[in-house]
């Protein structure tokens, strides 16, 4: 009984560990471009900000203006 608890007790701590280390660095780095169309629009002249600020003064991503369909300036 006392071995099966330990046994239950150090395979819990073993995954909390696993589960609270996660990843170290971002996929994307900021300046990196994402797609071919990214790389497109920067070799144009036209690229689209990644983020704007909001009413709060908070940074949130610009889904609206990146979505806009490339041939609208």
């Amino acid at each position: 009984m006392f071995k099966r608890l330990v046994i239950i007790v150090a395979l819990f701590a073993a995954a909390s560990l696993v589960s609270l280390t996660g990843c170290e660095k971002a996929l994307f780095k900021p300046q990196e471009t994402r797609t071919q169309y990214d790389r497109y629009q920067i070799l144009r002249g036209r690229q689209r900000s990644m983020s704007r600020i909001n009413e709060f003064g908070g940074d949130e991503p610009a889904l609206s203006e990146r979505l806009r369909p490339l041939e609208t300036p």
